[in-house]
Protein backbone atom coordinates (compact mmCIF):
# COMPACT_ATOMS: atom_id res chain seq x y z
CA UNK A 1 0.00 0.00 0.00
CA UNK A 2 3.04 2.09 0.43
CA UNK A 3 3.75 2.04 -2.81
CA UNK A 4 0.32 2.91 -4.28
CA UNK A 5 1.03 5.99 -2.00
CA UNK A 6 4.10 7.37 -2.97
CA UNK A 7 2.79 6.54 -6.75
CA UNK A 8 -0.34 8.23 -6.24
CA UNK A 9 -0.71 11.56 -8.07
CA UNK A 10 2.43 11.50 -10.16
CA UNK A 11 1.79 12.07 -13.91
CA UNK A 12 2.80 9.59 -16.60
CA UNK A 13 5.94 10.88 -17.76
CA UNK A 14 6.84 10.87 -13.94
CA UNK A 15 5.47 7.23 -13.43
CA UNK A 16 7.32 6.13 -16.74
CA UNK A 17 11.16 7.71 -16.49
CA UNK A 18 12.10 4.46 -15.78
CA UNK A 19 11.82 2.73 -18.77
CA UNK A 20 14.58 5.06 -20.16
CA UNK A 21 17.54 2.71 -18.97
CA UNK A 22 19.01 -0.73 -20.95
CA UNK A 23 17.46 -3.09 -18.08
CA UNK A 24 15.79 -6.00 -20.06
CA UNK A 25 16.58 -3.99 -23.53
CA UNK A 26 15.93 -6.34 -26.37
CA UNK A 27 14.79 -6.39 -29.86
CA UNK A 28 13.88 -8.46 -32.85
CA UNK A 29 14.47 -7.81 -36.33
CA UNK A 30 15.97 -4.69 -35.20
CA UNK A 31 12.86 -3.63 -33.68
CA UNK A 32 13.67 -2.75 -29.62
CA UNK A 33 11.06 -3.75 -26.76
CA UNK A 34 11.56 -4.30 -23.43
CA UNK A 35 11.37 -7.81 -21.71
CA UNK A 36 9.28 -7.86 -18.54
CA UNK A 37 9.30 -12.28 -18.28
CA UNK A 38 10.68 -14.70 -20.61
CA UNK A 39 10.39 -18.39 -20.27
CA UNK A 40 12.42 -20.98 -22.02
CA UNK A 41 11.72 -24.56 -23.02
CA UNK A 42 14.47 -26.97 -23.75
CA UNK A 43 14.71 -30.57 -23.88
CA UNK A 44 13.61 -33.60 -26.43
CA UNK A 45 10.96 -34.99 -28.27
CA UNK A 46 9.47 -37.85 -26.37
CA UNK A 47 6.02 -39.73 -27.28
CA UNK A 48 4.63 -41.83 -24.43
CA UNK A 49 3.09 -44.94 -24.80
CA UNK A 50 0.77 -47.28 -22.80
CA UNK A 51 0.73 -50.68 -23.72
CA UNK A 52 -1.39 -53.78 -21.43
CA UNK A 53 1.37 -56.17 -19.66
CA UNK A 54 2.19 -59.69 -20.97
CA UNK A 55 -0.82 -61.69 -21.23
CA UNK A 56 0.91 -64.16 -19.56
CA UNK A 57 0.90 -62.40 -16.38
CA UNK A 58 -2.18 -61.79 -14.42
CA UNK A 59 -2.50 -58.21 -13.79
CA UNK A 60 -4.75 -54.77 -14.09
CA UNK A 61 -1.69 -52.09 -14.76
CA UNK A 62 -0.49 -50.79 -17.79
CA UNK A 63 3.38 -50.58 -19.16
CA UNK A 64 4.27 -46.90 -19.53
CA UNK A 65 6.84 -45.71 -21.50
CA UNK A 66 8.42 -42.78 -23.39
CA UNK A 67 9.93 -42.91 -26.92
CA UNK A 68 12.92 -40.55 -27.70
CA UNK A 69 12.09 -38.79 -30.91
CA UNK A 70 15.21 -37.01 -30.97
CA UNK A 71 16.18 -32.94 -30.57
CA UNK A 72 13.68 -30.63 -30.14
CA UNK A 73 14.06 -26.74 -30.63
CA UNK A 74 14.50 -24.56 -28.15
CA UNK A 75 11.61 -22.30 -27.47
CA UNK A 76 11.32 -18.66 -25.91
CA UNK A 77 8.24 -17.89 -24.59
CA UNK A 78 8.27 -13.67 -24.22
CA UNK A 79 6.27 -11.03 -22.49
CA UNK A 80 7.44 -7.87 -23.96
CA UNK A 81 6.63 -4.32 -24.22
CA UNK A 82 6.75 -1.08 -25.75
CA UNK A 83 6.50 2.24 -23.70
CA UNK A 84 6.47 5.97 -23.95
CA UNK A 85 10.02 7.61 -22.80
CA UNK A 86 12.57 10.03 -22.08
CA UNK A 87 14.13 7.86 -25.75
CA UNK A 88 11.24 7.92 -27.46
CA UNK A 89 9.92 11.64 -26.88
CA UNK A 90 6.97 9.71 -25.23
CA UNK A 91 5.80 8.39 -28.76
CA UNK A 92 5.49 5.04 -28.08
CA UNK A 93 3.37 4.95 -31.07
CA UNK A 94 6.24 4.03 -34.28
CA UNK A 95 8.48 1.84 -31.93
CA UNK A 96 5.10 -0.47 -31.31
CA UNK A 97 4.53 -0.62 -35.20
CA UNK A 98 8.12 -1.17 -35.92
CA UNK A 99 7.91 -4.08 -33.93
CA UNK A 100 4.44 -5.64 -35.39
CA UNK A 101 6.50 -5.29 -39.27
CA UNK A 102 8.96 -6.86 -37.78
CA UNK A 103 6.80 -9.91 -36.29
CA UNK A 104 5.08 -9.95 -39.99
CA UNK A 105 7.29 -9.67 -42.54
CA UNK A 106 8.68 -12.55 -44.07
CA UNK A 107 12.44 -13.08 -45.07
CA UNK A 108 12.18 -16.35 -46.37
CA UNK A 109 15.88 -17.46 -45.79
CA UNK A 110 16.08 -21.05 -47.31
CA UNK A 111 12.44 -21.00 -47.22
CA UNK A 112 12.30 -20.07 -43.20
CA UNK A 113 11.48 -17.41 -41.72
CA UNK A 114 14.15 -16.36 -39.61
CA UNK A 115 15.13 -13.43 -37.86
CA UNK A 116 17.56 -12.27 -34.71
CA UNK A 117 16.24 -11.98 -31.75
CA UNK A 118 18.73 -10.27 -29.08
CA UNK A 119 17.76 -11.79 -25.66
CA UNK A 120 18.87 -10.00 -22.42
CA UNK A 121 19.62 -13.30 -20.82
CA UNK A 122 20.59 -15.46 -23.79
CA UNK A 123 22.29 -12.84 -26.59
CA UNK A 124 21.94 -12.96 -29.98
CA UNK A 125 19.18 -15.95 -31.53
CA UNK A 126 18.11 -17.13 -34.91
CA UNK A 127 14.44 -17.27 -34.44
CA UNK A 128 11.29 -18.14 -36.26
CA UNK A 129 7.56 -16.25 -35.04
CA UNK A 130 5.65 -19.12 -33.95
CA UNK A 131 2.33 -18.79 -34.42
CA UNK A 132 0.82 -14.85 -33.97
CA UNK A 133 1.87 -12.55 -31.71
CA UNK A 134 -0.93 -11.10 -29.43
CA UNK A 135 -0.60 -7.29 -28.53
CA UNK A 136 -2.61 -5.69 -25.77
CA UNK A 137 -3.30 -2.07 -25.08
CA UNK A 138 -5.59 -0.03 -22.98
CA UNK A 139 -6.70 3.57 -22.78
CA UNK A 140 -7.90 3.28 -19.29
CA UNK A 141 -5.64 0.95 -17.28
CA UNK A 142 -2.18 1.35 -18.77
CA UNK A 143 -2.02 4.32 -21.46
CA UNK A 144 0.86 4.88 -23.00
CA UNK A 145 1.82 0.85 -23.42
CA UNK A 146 1.69 -1.48 -25.81
CA UNK A 147 2.36 -5.41 -24.94
CA UNK A 148 3.24 -8.15 -26.81
CA UNK A 149 3.24 -11.84 -26.05
CA UNK A 150 5.69 -13.78 -28.74
CA UNK A 151 6.55 -16.88 -29.10
CA UNK A 152 10.08 -17.91 -30.78
CA UNK A 153 11.39 -21.15 -31.81
CA UNK A 154 15.18 -21.29 -32.51
CA UNK A 155 16.70 -22.33 -35.78
CA UNK A 156 20.15 -23.91 -36.00
CA UNK A 157 22.37 -24.65 -32.70
CA UNK A 158 19.97 -24.89 -29.58
CA UNK A 159 21.30 -22.17 -27.21
CA UNK A 160 22.42 -24.29 -24.26
CA UNK A 161 24.78 -26.22 -25.98
CA UNK A 162 27.30 -28.79 -24.93
CA UNK A 163 29.82 -27.36 -22.89
CA UNK A 164 33.12 -26.73 -25.00
CA UNK A 165 35.93 -27.65 -23.43
CA UNK A 166 38.80 -25.50 -22.80
CA UNK A 167 41.44 -25.07 -25.22
CA UNK A 168 44.09 -24.26 -22.07
CA UNK A 169 42.67 -27.38 -20.15
CA UNK A 170 43.09 -29.65 -23.20
CA UNK A 171 46.07 -28.57 -24.26
CA UNK A 172 47.73 -29.22 -20.84
CA UNK A 173 46.37 -32.84 -20.41
CA UNK A 174 47.61 -33.80 -23.58
CA UNK A 175 51.11 -32.61 -23.38
CA UNK A 176 51.22 -34.17 -19.57
CA UNK A 177 49.66 -37.37 -20.92
CA UNK A 178 52.90 -37.50 -23.40
CA UNK A 179 55.19 -36.24 -21.14
CA UNK A 180 54.14 -38.67 -18.47
CA UNK A 181 54.22 -41.25 -21.25
CA UNK A 182 57.64 -40.64 -21.62
CA UNK A 183 58.77 -40.59 -17.79
CA UNK A 184 57.41 -44.45 -17.45
CA UNK A 185 58.95 -45.19 -20.65
CA UNK A 186 62.37 -44.16 -19.49
CA UNK A 187 62.46 -45.58 -15.77
CA UNK A 188 61.00 -49.18 -17.04
CA UNK A 189 63.45 -49.45 -19.56
CA UNK A 190 66.24 -47.70 -18.95
CA UNK A 191 69.47 -49.91 -18.10
CA UNK A 192 71.74 -49.59 -15.03
CA UNK A 193 73.86 -51.66 -15.39
CA UNK A 194 77.44 -51.82 -17.35
CA UNK A 195 79.13 -48.57 -17.81
CA UNK A 196 76.08 -46.49 -17.03
CA UNK A 197 77.64 -44.11 -14.77
CA UNK A 198 80.53 -43.33 -17.16
CA UNK A 199 78.92 -42.96 -20.23
CA UNK A 200 75.65 -40.91 -20.33
CA UNK A 201 76.52 -37.77 -17.56
CA UNK A 202 77.85 -35.51 -19.92
CA UNK A 203 75.17 -36.06 -22.73
CA UNK A 204 72.65 -35.49 -19.96
CA UNK A 205 74.41 -32.23 -19.65
CA UNK A 206 74.09 -31.41 -23.00
CA UNK A 207 70.56 -32.37 -22.95
CA UNK A 208 70.16 -29.66 -20.44
CA UNK A 209 72.27 -27.23 -21.84
CA UNK A 210 70.38 -26.81 -25.06
CA UNK A 211 67.03 -25.88 -22.41
CA UNK A 212 69.89 -23.12 -20.75
CA UNK A 213 70.16 -22.07 -24.34
CA UNK A 214 66.00 -22.12 -25.16
CA UNK A 215 65.70 -19.84 -21.69
CA UNK A 216 69.06 -17.16 -22.95
CA UNK A 217 66.67 -16.84 -26.50
CA UNK A 218 63.56 -15.49 -24.62
CA UNK A 219 62.82 -12.15 -25.03
CA UNK A 220 60.85 -9.23 -23.41
CA UNK A 221 61.40 -11.25 -20.08
CA UNK A 222 62.86 -9.51 -16.95
CA UNK A 223 66.27 -10.08 -16.66
CA UNK A 224 65.78 -11.56 -12.90
CA UNK A 225 63.27 -14.08 -14.26
CA UNK A 226 65.64 -15.39 -17.21
CA UNK A 227 68.42 -16.04 -14.51
CA UNK A 228 65.98 -18.05 -12.16
CA UNK A 229 65.13 -20.34 -14.89
CA UNK A 230 68.82 -20.07 -15.75
CA UNK A 231 69.97 -21.38 -12.05
CA UNK A 232 67.34 -24.18 -11.74
CA UNK A 233 68.44 -25.52 -14.79
CA UNK A 234 71.98 -25.26 -13.60
CA UNK A 235 71.08 -26.78 -10.48
CA UNK A 236 69.73 -29.84 -12.43
CA UNK A 237 72.91 -30.22 -13.94
CA UNK A 238 74.98 -30.31 -10.69
CA UNK A 239 73.01 -33.16 -9.19
CA UNK A 240 72.84 -35.51 -12.82
CA UNK A 241 75.67 -37.56 -10.90
CA UNK A 242 73.85 -38.27 -7.53
CA UNK A 243 70.67 -39.50 -9.06
CA UNK A 244 72.18 -41.73 -12.10
CA UNK A 245 71.47 -44.99 -9.85
CA UNK A 246 67.79 -43.81 -9.60
CA UNK A 247 66.01 -43.74 -13.08
CA UNK A 248 62.97 -42.28 -11.35
CA UNK A 249 65.17 -39.54 -9.91
CA UNK A 250 67.19 -38.88 -12.98
CA UNK A 251 64.02 -38.88 -15.13
CA UNK A 252 62.28 -35.71 -12.71
CA UNK A 253 65.01 -34.15 -13.11
CA UNK A 254 65.65 -33.44 -16.45
CA UNK A 255 61.98 -33.01 -15.95
CA UNK A 256 62.33 -30.36 -13.72
CA UNK A 257 65.44 -28.69 -16.30
CA UNK A 258 62.53 -28.83 -19.14
CA UNK A 259 60.00 -27.12 -16.84
CA UNK A 260 62.29 -24.27 -15.33
CA UNK A 261 61.39 -21.69 -18.79
CA UNK A 262 57.94 -22.03 -17.27
CA UNK A 263 58.80 -19.67 -14.94
CA UNK A 264 59.67 -16.70 -16.87
CA UNK A 265 55.74 -16.14 -17.97
CA UNK A 266 54.67 -17.15 -14.15
CA UNK A 267 53.23 -20.13 -15.24
CA UNK A 268 55.37 -22.61 -12.60
CA UNK A 269 52.08 -23.35 -10.95
CA UNK A 270 50.59 -26.63 -9.03
CA UNK A 271 49.20 -29.16 -11.39
CA UNK A 272 46.27 -31.10 -9.86
CA UNK A 273 46.52 -34.64 -10.82
CA UNK A 274 46.31 -37.85 -9.11
CA UNK A 275 45.63 -41.60 -10.71
CA UNK A 276 46.16 -45.32 -11.28
CA UNK A 277 49.92 -45.18 -9.95
CA UNK A 278 52.08 -45.74 -13.60
CA UNK A 279 55.60 -46.51 -13.37
CA UNK A 280 57.65 -43.01 -12.09
CA UNK A 281 54.34 -40.72 -12.58
CA UNK A 282 51.72 -41.94 -10.75
CA UNK A 283 48.93 -40.41 -13.02
CA UNK A 284 45.13 -41.20 -12.64
CA UNK A 285 45.21 -41.07 -16.74
CA UNK A 286 42.01 -39.30 -18.01
CA UNK A 287 41.73 -36.75 -14.84
CA UNK A 288 42.10 -33.17 -15.74
CA UNK A 289 44.88 -31.68 -15.17
CA UNK A 290 44.53 -28.13 -14.64
CA UNK A 291 47.90 -25.63 -14.72
CA UNK A 292 47.47 -21.58 -13.56
CA UNK A 293 45.81 -19.94 -16.27
CA UNK A 294 48.04 -16.44 -17.32
CA UNK A 295 48.22 -14.99 -20.14
CA UNK A 296 51.43 -15.10 -22.18
CA UNK A 297 52.78 -11.80 -23.29
CA UNK A 298 53.17 -12.15 -27.08
CA UNK A 299 56.89 -11.52 -27.43
CA UNK A 300 57.24 -14.05 -24.26
CA UNK A 301 55.24 -16.18 -25.60
CA UNK A 302 56.35 -16.90 -29.17
CA UNK A 303 60.29 -16.31 -28.40
CA UNK A 304 59.78 -19.27 -25.88
CA UNK A 305 57.48 -21.50 -27.62
CA UNK A 306 59.85 -21.19 -31.04
CA UNK A 307 62.89 -21.72 -28.93
CA UNK A 308 61.55 -24.97 -27.42
CA UNK A 309 60.86 -26.26 -30.68
CA UNK A 310 63.85 -25.59 -32.21
CA UNK A 311 66.12 -26.64 -29.30
CA UNK A 312 63.84 -30.18 -29.20
CA UNK A 313 64.89 -30.98 -33.17
CA UNK A 314 68.03 -32.96 -32.71
CA UNK A 315 68.80 -36.92 -33.38
CA UNK A 316 70.70 -39.27 -30.84
CA UNK A 317 74.03 -38.62 -33.25
CA UNK A 318 73.86 -35.14 -32.36
CA UNK A 319 76.39 -35.85 -29.15
CA UNK A 320 79.10 -38.33 -31.24
CA UNK A 321 79.59 -41.57 -31.14
CA UNK A 322 77.96 -43.49 -28.36
CA UNK A 323 78.22 -47.69 -26.98
CA UNK A 324 75.95 -50.17 -28.25
CA UNK A 325 75.21 -50.53 -24.78
CA UNK A 326 73.84 -47.49 -23.99
CA UNK A 327 72.31 -46.33 -27.40
CA UNK A 328 68.98 -47.33 -25.89
CA UNK A 329 69.77 -45.06 -22.52
CA UNK A 330 70.19 -41.96 -24.62
CA UNK A 331 67.32 -42.37 -26.89
CA UNK A 332 65.08 -42.71 -23.89
CA UNK A 333 67.23 -39.38 -22.44
CA UNK A 334 66.36 -37.66 -25.50
CA UNK A 335 62.74 -39.03 -25.93
CA UNK A 336 61.47 -37.90 -22.42
CA UNK A 337 63.52 -34.09 -23.01
CA UNK A 338 62.22 -33.39 -26.28
CA UNK A 339 58.74 -34.77 -25.46
CA UNK A 340 59.17 -31.83 -22.24
CA UNK A 341 60.52 -29.39 -24.55
CA UNK A 342 57.73 -29.93 -26.93
CA UNK A 343 54.91 -29.85 -24.54
CA UNK A 344 56.36 -26.90 -22.44
CA UNK A 345 56.03 -25.32 -25.98
CA UNK A 346 52.48 -26.43 -26.65
CA UNK A 347 51.36 -25.10 -23.20
CA UNK A 348 52.86 -21.83 -23.55
CA UNK A 349 51.94 -21.04 -26.98
CA UNK A 350 48.25 -22.09 -26.22
CA UNK A 351 48.07 -19.23 -23.36
CA UNK A 352 50.32 -16.76 -25.94
CA UNK A 353 48.40 -13.35 -25.95
CA UNK A 354 48.54 -13.26 -30.40
CA UNK A 355 48.27 -9.69 -31.38
CA UNK A 356 47.05 -11.20 -35.43
CA UNK A 357 46.50 -14.14 -36.66
CA UNK A 358 49.82 -14.26 -38.39
CA UNK A 359 51.76 -14.32 -35.22
CA UNK A 360 49.52 -16.90 -34.26
CA UNK A 361 50.16 -19.01 -37.54
CA UNK A 362 53.61 -18.75 -37.50
CA UNK A 363 54.06 -20.17 -33.97
CA UNK A 364 51.69 -22.53 -34.81
CA UNK A 365 53.97 -24.49 -37.59
CA UNK A 366 57.28 -23.98 -36.00
CA UNK A 367 55.67 -25.86 -33.04
CA UNK A 368 54.05 -28.36 -35.26
CA UNK A 369 57.07 -28.89 -37.47
CA UNK A 370 58.82 -30.03 -34.09
CA UNK A 371 55.74 -32.60 -33.39
CA UNK A 372 55.80 -34.11 -37.10
CA UNK A 373 59.90 -34.54 -36.52
CA UNK A 374 59.24 -36.16 -33.05
CA UNK A 375 56.37 -38.10 -34.18
CA UNK A 376 59.04 -39.06 -37.48
CA UNK A 377 61.80 -40.05 -34.74
CA UNK A 378 59.52 -42.31 -32.63
CA UNK A 379 57.87 -43.83 -35.72
CA UNK A 380 61.42 -44.97 -36.96
CA UNK A 381 62.08 -45.89 -33.38
CA UNK A 382 58.89 -48.07 -33.10
CA UNK A 383 60.34 -50.66 -35.54
CA UNK A 384 62.63 -51.92 -32.86
CA UNK A 385 61.67 -50.67 -29.90
CA UNK A 386 58.20 -50.85 -27.83
CA UNK A 387 56.76 -47.46 -27.19
CA UNK A 388 53.81 -47.37 -28.83
CA UNK A 389 52.11 -45.77 -26.30
CA UNK A 390 54.51 -42.59 -25.94
CA UNK A 391 53.72 -42.89 -30.13
CA UNK A 392 50.20 -42.48 -29.78
CA UNK A 393 50.76 -40.04 -27.19
CA UNK A 394 52.69 -37.47 -29.16
CA UNK A 395 50.34 -37.78 -32.22
CA UNK A 396 47.00 -37.11 -30.14
CA UNK A 397 48.85 -34.06 -28.57
CA UNK A 398 49.52 -32.57 -31.96
CA UNK A 399 45.86 -32.82 -33.01
CA UNK A 400 44.63 -31.37 -29.61
CA UNK A 401 47.16 -28.66 -30.49
CA UNK A 402 46.22 -27.57 -33.70
CA UNK A 403 42.46 -28.17 -32.71
CA UNK A 404 42.58 -25.85 -29.96
CA UNK A 405 45.42 -23.28 -31.15
CA UNK A 406 42.87 -22.84 -34.51
CA UNK A 407 39.63 -22.68 -31.99
CA UNK A 408 40.99 -19.87 -29.76
CA UNK A 409 42.36 -17.85 -31.94
CA UNK A 410 40.47 -18.40 -35.16
CA UNK A 411 38.89 -15.04 -34.23
CA UNK A 412 42.45 -12.73 -34.55
CA UNK A 413 42.87 -9.66 -37.35
CA UNK A 414 44.96 -10.35 -40.04
CA UNK A 415 47.92 -8.13 -41.18
CA UNK A 416 48.48 -6.10 -44.49
CA UNK A 417 50.84 -3.99 -45.76
CA UNK A 418 50.14 -0.58 -45.95
CA UNK A 419 52.38 2.10 -47.84
CA UNK A 420 53.24 4.90 -46.00
CA UNK A 421 52.14 8.82 -47.70
CA UNK A 422 54.71 10.48 -49.33
CA UNK A 423 53.69 13.47 -46.52
CA UNK A 424 55.54 13.32 -43.20
CA UNK A 425 53.29 10.85 -41.30
CA UNK A 426 53.18 9.98 -37.27
CA UNK A 427 52.14 6.67 -35.70
CA UNK A 428 49.33 8.85 -33.95
CA UNK A 429 47.99 9.86 -37.46
CA UNK A 430 47.80 6.91 -38.94
CA UNK A 431 46.22 5.23 -35.52
CA UNK A 432 43.51 7.94 -36.16
CA UNK A 433 42.65 7.64 -39.65
CA UNK A 434 42.63 3.80 -39.92
CA UNK A 435 41.11 2.77 -36.42
CA UNK A 436 40.05 6.21 -35.10
CA UNK A 437 41.72 4.99 -32.20
CA UNK A 438 44.69 6.80 -30.97
CA UNK A 439 45.72 4.30 -28.51
CA UNK A 440 46.52 2.12 -31.33
CA UNK A 441 49.63 3.83 -32.48
CA UNK A 442 52.29 1.68 -29.44
CA UNK A 443 51.00 -1.13 -31.33
CA UNK A 444 51.85 0.46 -34.85
CA UNK A 445 55.27 1.12 -33.39
CA UNK A 446 55.72 -2.16 -31.60
CA UNK A 447 54.12 -4.32 -34.60
CA UNK A 448 56.77 -2.67 -37.10
CA UNK A 449 59.76 -2.23 -34.69
CA UNK A 450 60.02 1.23 -35.60
CA UNK A 451 62.79 3.14 -34.17
CA UNK A 452 61.10 6.88 -33.84
CA UNK A 453 57.17 6.52 -33.82
CA UNK A 454 56.66 10.33 -34.92
CA UNK A 455 58.08 9.86 -38.39
CA UNK A 456 57.21 7.02 -40.37
CA UNK A 457 59.31 5.47 -43.49
CA UNK A 458 57.78 7.55 -46.44
CA UNK A 459 56.84 5.73 -49.32
CA UNK A 460 57.83 2.23 -47.08
CA UNK A 461 55.57 -0.60 -46.45
CA UNK A 462 54.08 -0.88 -42.85
CA UNK A 463 51.82 -3.77 -41.33
CA UNK A 464 48.69 -3.21 -40.13
CA UNK A 465 46.24 -5.41 -38.40
CA UNK A 466 42.88 -5.46 -40.57
CA UNK A 467 40.64 -4.31 -37.61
Amino acid sequence: MATDTAEYGKTWREKLTWASGNYGKASFRGAPFFISNSETGVGRRTEVHVSPQSTEISTNQDYVWAEDLGAEADEFVVEGFVIQNLDNGFDHFPERDKLIQALKVYTNVKKRNVGILVHPFYGKLEVALLGKAKITESLTKDGGIARFQMTFVQYNKPIFKQQVPDPDAVVDQSALDAINDALDSFTALMRTGGNYLSTLTSRISSVMNKMQTAISAVTGAVASTINTALNLVSSSIALIDSVLNAPCDLANLILNACDAIKQIPGMAGDVIQGGIVGGCSGIIRGNQTVLDGVIVPEEIGTSASRNLALQSNYTDASFGQISAEQADNLTLVNNMAQTAMIGNACMISIRTDFSSQDQMLLTLAEVTAALDSLIDRLGAQNDNVSDETLFQSIQKLRADYITSMMNKFSNLAKEYDYKVMPDVESTLTLAYRKYNDLDRADDITYRNKLRHPGFLPSGDNVRLLSE
